[in-house]
């Protein structure tokens, strides 16, 4: 990976200020960044995905007259593609268009679940992944939020600034679908990184109320950690929000804040992620691929209730039928561990050899985490 991208990206996440620039003039642009499986093209330029110059400019336009005029329109900086098992492609979608939402295949009694993505990311990570396999599990209608244009500056606190008003423009979809019958309780927004934030803030601003499900992954902590509720994702954005913790305490939120908390592993380092290399970056990633994996008939992360979860200090855990992930639900609520494994399929659960291999000494959650299951103090095989 190149070093100038690299110690930007690392700059802007926990260096610079909270001060931004007044004026914003820098163009999109496409990085390539080295994700778990190898290098791998991280977000597309947002001009691949305009179907023409003058919305690019307009966007231009946004990004320049962001910071001295509150009123400026963020539409044409993102691009939302509405998915149905009809048109299982999707079709780009604009707020407000009735017509367009006619023939997408959209059914307003079927749930609809709305995917938002993160700093320096675009649709074409796991959001299409996800949207394939919430069709395949169920009849539903995916809305997938691309606004790649904005998140892939590197300048990180513009981009916070960026995100809490794309929480606005959410917030407005929200309002649109359920004039159009669908109820909020079957709205589902999921967002990893920013995009968590992005979800709670827009059900808490959608003039319809709060919606029926938020799903948290992994949360950005940096500048979050220290705003008001308002301005971030807690437990009364929706009425059941479950939360998936992978890289606790570095990239993100390391305390419980949700109806369900799950933390992986411990929820700080993730077994088979160089994090010494990625500077959290894998482990931030493998909330999306678990949530991903989790969307399937056959397959099951098991989670572990405990009374607390404070990273090193002795826990003990035990079983009481919660599940993590696409599947979760809100009868089973707390704080909760998570196993998985090395590898994909990360729900298969590693060995204590694997394990041992995978951390040091100090981070083994072997050493601290204790489960109870079926009367068995040793969960491990």
């Amino acid at each position: 990976m190149p070093v100038v991208p690299f110690i930007g990206i690392f700059t802007a996440f926990f260096v610079f200020p909270v001060c931004v620039p007044k004026r914003i003039s820098d163009a999109p642009v496409t990085f390539t960044v080295l994700d778990e499986e190898g290098l791998t093209e991280w977000g597309k330029p947002f001009d691949s995905l305009t179907s023409t110059q003058h919305e690019m400019q307009k966007c231009l336009s946004f990004t320049e007259n962001f910071r001295t005029d509150g009123s400026s329109d963020i539409s044409p900086c993102i691009s939302a593609t509405l998915a149905t098992r009809s048109n299982p492609d999707g079709k780009p979608f604009i707020l407000g268009d009735q017509l367009q939402l006619g023939s997408s295949g959209f059914n307003s009694s079927n749930r609809l679940i709305i995917l938002t993505h993160g700093f320096f990311q675009s649709r074409k990570n796991w959001m299409e992944k996800t949207k394939k396999a919430l069709l395949n599990y169920e009849n539903c209608n995916v809305l997938t939020v691309d606004w790649s244009a904005l998140s892939m500056s590197i300048y990180y606190p513009l981009v916070v600034e960026y995100a809490l008003k794309l929480a606005d423009y959410l917030a407005h979809f929200i309002d649109f679908f359920v004039d159009e019958g669908t109820l909020l309780e079957n709205i589902h927004l999921v967002g990893h990184s920013l995009g968590a934030h992005v979800a709670g803030v827009a059900s808490q601003r959608s003039t319809k109320g709060i919606v029926g499900r938020i799903s948290g992954l992994d949360a950005a902590r940096p500048l979050f950690v220290a705003f008001e509720d308002e301005l971030k994702l807690d437990k009364s954005d929706a009425d059941f929000v479950d939360c998936i913790h992978t890289s606790g305490g570095f990239v993100g939120m390391a305390t419980p804040y949700c109806h369900a908390d799950f933390f992986v592993n411990g929820g700080k380092v993730q077994p088979g992620c160089p994090e010494f290399i990625s500077l959290g970056r894998c482990g931030h990633l493998r909330a999306t691929k678990y949530f991903v994996e989790s969307i399937s008939h056959n397959i099951r992360y098991n989670a572990y209730k405990c009374a607390t979860m404070s990273y090193g200090d002795p826990v003990t855990c035990w079983e009481e039928g919660a599940v993590m992930g696409y599947p979760a639900d809100e009868s089973h609520q707390g704080i909760f561990y998570v196993e998985t494994g090395v590898r994909a399929p990360f729900h298969t659960a590693p060995s204590k050899r694997e394990l041992e291999q995978s951390y040091d000494e100090t981070l083994n959650p072997l050493a601290w985490v204790k489960v109870q299951q079926g009367g068995r103090d040793d969960i491990w095989k």
